[in-house]
């Protein structure tokens, strides 16, 4: 896959998980969030919650571990850090990480609390 229909994948697939959690009622707050520290691809909040979470386009997936490396839920970690800090209003709320995988044809899969 070409470098520009893999990017295209990715944006496509960013879209599919805002309308599936949508329809989850989830309230998104905030989508593609950069910082010094790192990037998340969506923030969102249920439920007192405040959740970020990292979408990943695969075709196919041969391990959990291939898709998010420490390295890249660390720096995710420090990042809504900062934006929890900067947004007073969510102090009382927990965090919480999730992944979404997206696979052509096939519903997204929604893995809540996948990293602490």
């Amino acid at each position: 896959m070409s470098k520009i229909k893999f990017y295209k994948f990715g944006l496509l697939a960013e879209i599919i998980a805002v309308i599936f959690l949508k329809l989850k009622f989830y309230k998104i707050i905030k989508r593609n969030y950069r910082n010094k520290l790192g990037e998340i691809d969506i923030i969102a909040v249920k439920n007192k919650t405040l959740i970020a979470i990292e979408v990943k386009a695969r075709k196919k997936i041969r391990s959990f571990e291939e898709i998010l490396t420490k390295n890249q839920m660390n720096r995710i970690k420090r990042s809504i850090n900062i934006f929890y800090a900067k947004k007073k209003y969510y102090g009382k709320y927990d965090i919480r990480f999730d992944l979404i995988i997206i696979k052509p044809y096939k519903l997204p899969l929604h893995l809540k609390n996948y990293w602490s």
